[in-house]
């Protein structure tokens, strides 16, 4: 068995479709881990529904993690799984279409070129009435980590963490960063994950993810948390990572935490961008700060 999906389990509503979308896989050469997250809901009935169907190893926690930290969650998961070489982590309100996992196995077995480390399905988004929200959402087959970051930043496309196969020795080198609610967690880990190099996408294959106001994308209360992850985020990207990217995508990193600077005008971010802008980028890019700064001030 090479791949691992791990689920960390909370709510029942959309799980049952989660496992059905596995059920319905061509290719069963997966074993499911369910982490159960000292939820109130009870899932047990619909592991044992499709237990005869599918590989489930299931694990209640009797501690509560998600809600102060969701990597923790996800590494208390991930670290039940047995040798597999590959992992994914699915969310438990998201389902792949049937033909994924074969997708998959068809790259890894057939694909001639050296293995990219992180691969990813193409994605639509649907909503919880599983009405389709966008068109799907394709790739390059191949694309370096860095371009399809800036390609996101720029609002050209989108990204979640239940799209993603990954190397199990790549997670085991880098871990997740522990983001508040794991904003850009994902992001930072299929950087690193690649070692900053190419991330290959199953085009034929399809992942839904599920948006609602009960996802944490889906949501509108958490607006500061997530100012606070893409803070952190963007900030160690250029303070840790700075050489893996050219002068225009440092600029674009820069302009996100500008944006950042401008709502809560805090010395500390404007320290941070200073020594950002003359580190890495030009005496002329910092007057230009500067400039912006004082034209916000008189508005």
């Amino acid at each position: 068995m090479k791949l691992a999906i791990v689920i960390p389990f909370y709510k029942l509503l959309f799980f049952e479709q989660t496992l059905v979308s596995l059920v319905s896989q061509t290719d069963k050469r997966f074993k499911v881990y369910i982490g159960d997250d000292a939820s109130p809901e009870d899932c047990i009935p619909l592991i044992e529904k499709y237990s005869e169907q599918l590989d489930i190893a299931y694990h209640r926690f009797e501690e509560n993690r998600g809600s102060t930290s969701l990597v923790a969650h996800w590494e208390r998961c991930i670290a039940r799984i047995d040798e597999e070489e590959w992992m994914m982590i699915l969310g438990d309100y998201d389902t792949l279409e049937k033909n994924c996992i074969g997708a998959f196995y068809n790259y890894i077995e057939n694909f001639s070129m050296p293995l990219s480390t992180v691969i990813r399905f193409a994605t639509r988004e649907i909503s919880a009435d599983n009405k389709l929200l966008t068109s799907v959402f394709y790739h390059p087959d191949s694309e370096p980590s860095t371009n399809f970051l800036i390609r996101k930043l720029k609002k050209h496309t989108r990204s979640s963490l239940s799209e993603y196969i990954f190397s199990t020795k790549k997670y085991i080198q880098y871990k997740f960063k522990d983001f508040p609610l794991a904003w850009s967690s994902d992001d930072l880990a299929f950087l690193e994950f690649s070692d900053f190099g190419t991330i290959h996408t199953l085009n034929e294959a399809i992942a839904n993810i599920r948006v609602s106001d009960l996802s944490i994308s889906g949501r509108d209360d958490n607006s500061k948390l997530k100012e606070k992850a893409s803070y952190e985020f963007y900030s160690l990207l250029l303070s840790k990572y700075h050489d893996k990217f050219t002068y225009l995508e440092k600029e674009k990193i820069i302009q996100k935490i500008e944006a950042i600077f401008f709502k809560n005008k805090k010395f500390k971010t404007f320290a941070l961008l200073t020594g950002f802008h003359l580190n890495y980028m030009s005496p002329l890019s910092y007057f230009k700060f500067l400039r912006r700064i004082i034209i916000n001030y008189k508005n």
